[in-house]
């Protein structure tokens, strides 16, 4: 679907992560009042940008030895009104 909302950013330079490295950031958005009614996904995601993020894309998730995507659905959210 189209997104409704989006934060982009890491405080972490990635040219400082080390293999089993752990991130933890908070985000923070607000739905807006012209959202439609409905269900909608939370996802998270690390994507490259080589030259532009214009033709950057997503970066596999993989779970044991299977990719099961370029993101990860950590929560549902209900909008009623």
């Amino acid at each position: 679907g189209v997104p409704v909302a989006q934060s982009d950013s890491l405080d972490v330079p990635s040219e400082s992560w080390l293999p089993g490295d752990y991130f933890i950031q908070l985000h923070e958005f607000r739905v807006g009042e012209e959202t439609a009614v409905g269900s909608y996904s939370i996802a998270v995601g690390v994507y490259t940008c080589p030259e532009s993020c214009e033709n950057g894309h997503g970066l596999p998730i993989v779970v044991g030895n299977n990719v099961v995507g370029d993101s990860l659905t950590i929560h549902m959210l209900e909008v009623t009104e």
